[in-house]
């Protein structure tokens, strides 16, 4: 593609919506068992390395690989990969139009000492754009919102689905070729570089 400009036509059929996939263990003492398990099998590594010629130190440390090869496998029949897709601009605008902040809202900040103003509302845009961007489980806005007012999902569980859908629409993909492309005709590549979430605060 060296030295032929590109038509927006070839642009258009090229380009492919951004995908994030978050996995996330629904079974927290699953979790757990996995974690106990990682941090056993580690120590028992060391040990093992440190001695050798111990044959007891080595069945501790087979042992102890066969428990964390369980764990993995029990971990991974309870662990669900949320797939994301970005949304496009138009249909971002329109949910941050949908959900504006509320007046309480850029009081309380305000009275922060925060300046600049609210994106969007927190307490509903999260759920909206969850639902929005999330293409695997497929869930309506009302099971979102469900999954958030529950008992079961706690806070870091439900921030990291937010961050997700956050970030699957305002990654860029860039390209890296060790060179300067600004010297360059179009290339190809497929390197991908995320931007930062953007803040829910817009600045003047």
């Amino acid at each position: 593609m060296a030295g032929r400009p590109l038509t927006y036509d070839h642009l258009k059929s090229r380009k492919k919506p951004t995908v994030s996939r978050l996995p996330l263990c629904l079974d927290s003492d699953v979790a757990d068992k996995l974690r106990t398990a990682e941090v056993e099998e580690v120590l028992a590594r060391e040990a093992a390395n440190e001695r050798p010629q111990d044959r007891q130190e080595q069945i501790k440390l087979s042992d102890a690989q066969d428990a964390l090869q369980a764990a993995r496998e029990a971990a991974e029949q309870e662990t669900v990969v949320f797939v994301f897709k970005s949304i496009g601009r138009p249909r971002w605008d329109a949910l941050l139009d949908e959900h504006p902040a509320t007046s309480k809202q850029r009081d309380e900040l305000r009275k922060q000492g925060v300046t600049g103003d609210l994106n969007y509302n927190a307490d509903t845009f999260p759920q909206a754009l969850v639902a929005a961007s999330l293409t695997d489980p497929a869930l309506t806005e009302d099971e979102v919102n469900d999954m958030f007012n529950s008992e079961e999902w706690n806070s870091g569980e439900l921030t990291g689905l937010f961050e997700t859908a956050l970030m699957v629409n305002q990654q860029r993909r860039v390209v890296n070729l060790g060179k300067d492309l600004t010297k360059t005709s179009n290339s190809n590549g497929n390197s991908t570089t995320a931007a930062q979430p953007a803040s829910p605060i817009a600045t003047s």
